[in-house]
């Protein structure tokens, strides 16, 4: 089962006013790698050369932690207001526990990995350790006090347990299968993505026990993958940058990041997803929304962005019948006709891109009603993979096109 649509890439020029992420104060440079909040005031942020922030005032202010060691964190989790775990693996083994909320981190070097992951206050997993053997999946079942690895386990960067027995996992390296187990780990059954080879999966995320997301990266395009009968079958979509991080507050409502400082936002349990500004340059690892409509974002050059109102101001771009979109010859050589049928008044405009989101060409017609045409003269522009999006107010409709000499 697939399903192509294309998002992000061709949505890079929506007004940055129709949504509200302001920069907080993180107080380093230093790349953050993940976010997360125990409350809609208390959070902490990780990253390269041990970093660990501390937020108990929503943001306002964050305070660097002792964490006790300088190598690179990827993860932490909090499985109450006080048990933490924050961990490592590029520089070497690492995972630090607090159970005084970060006042003090007890650092641990033959534990680690790239990911930190609690269905409930016993039962913990962290993909991507390493031993002697290889690398290894390790799991606790008394709340981080002991750790053993599994014997059976994937290469994986990252897991979701909807409980402690049934999860899902993405590989370490290559854009490979999707692995999911009903027996907490011990074995993992191999689930096809509808793509594979060159690439990466960086972060997965299931809301409920059969819809679950995938994001990562493909050569020349980040990929939205989408499961609804747990795993069996998965959809994609392809946008224009790395997506990294991924997270829903609610059923409905999610929110993806990715390089360059992209933001995603979905109102509809991940059917559609629209471009809901752009505040940076820096690329953007990890999202959190303790409460609905609050959130945090972290990335690198130490930045943190927040949101108050779930990231909008308004109406976000809603994507309209791609259908009333036509687009021919297509494949074409030089030139290309764009028709759209209007069914209400608006401002119309139709802007081309090309394969990595930059803006190419831009067709503008004010105030119109019913059927539009136009043609585009390429000029001498490169063969290739190209995007023609409408928009109309804030809705739009987009289709690929390719240019063939």
């Amino acid at each position: 089962m697939k399903k192509l649509t294309h998002i992000a890439a061709i949505l890079m020029v929506v007004n940055s006013l129709s949504a509200q992420w302001i920069q907080q104060n993180s107080g380093t440079t230093n790349y953050l790698n993940s976010v997360y909040f125990t409350d809609s005031n208390t959070g902490y942020a990780v990253g390269f050369n041990g970093t660990i922030l501390k937020t108990m005032d929503g943001g306002e202010n964050w305070i660097s932690q002792n964490s006790g060691t300088t190598n690179h964190l990827e993860s932490v989790f909090f499985i109450d207001q006080l048990k933490g775990f924050a961990v490592g693996y590029t520089l070497a083994n690492t995972l630090l526990k607090t159970i005084n909320g970060g006042e003090e981190w007890m650092v641990d070097t033959i534990h680690g990995g790239s990911s930190v992951f609690f269905p409930d206050s016993n039962t913990g997993y962290i993909p991507g350790g390493y031993i002697s053997g290889g690398e290894v999946i390790w799991k606790t079942t008394d709340g981080g006090n002991s750790w053993s690895y599994l014997q059976n386990s994937s290469i994986l960067k990252s897991v979701f347990f909807l409980n402690a027995d049934n999860g899902y996992g993405i590989p370490m390296i290559d854009f490979g299968p999707i692995y999911h187990t009903t027996d907490g780990g011990n074995n993992w059954i191999t689930q096809y993505s509808a793509i594979g080879g060159e690439g990466y999966m960086n972060s997965i995320y299931f809301t409920s026990i059969d819809t679950g997301f995938v994001v990562g990266v493909i050569p020349y395009f980040g990929i939205i993958l989408k499961t609804v009968d747990g795993g069996i079958n998965w959809s994609y979509e392809l946008t224009g940058s790395c997506l990294r991080g991924i997270h829903f507050p609610t059923q409905d409502i999610g929110y993806i990041v990715g390089d360059n400082g992209l933001i995603l936002k979905t109102i509809d349990g991940g059917n559609y997803w629209d471009y809901i500004g752009n505040y940076t340059n820096d690329d953007l690892t990890s999202v959190f929304f303790p409460v609905a409509d609050t959130g945090y974002i972290v990335g690198s050059n130490g930045i943190i962005l927040k949101t108050t109102n779930g990231g909008t101001v308004g109406t976000i771009e809603k994507v309209i019948n791609p259908d009333l979109l036509k687009c021919y010859p297509n494949p074409f050589t030089s030139a290309i006709t764009i028709e759209y049928e209007l069914t209400f008044p608006g401002n119309f405009s139709i802007t081309i891109y090309d394969h990595m989101g930059v803006r190419v060409e831009v067709i503008e017609q004010h105030e119109s009603q019913g059927k539009q045409q136009f043609v585009w003269n390429t000029k001498g522009l490169p063969a290739g993979l190209y995007f023609c999006r409408v928009q109309v107010g804030n809705e739009t409709a987009t289709k690929k096109i390719i240019k063939t000499k």
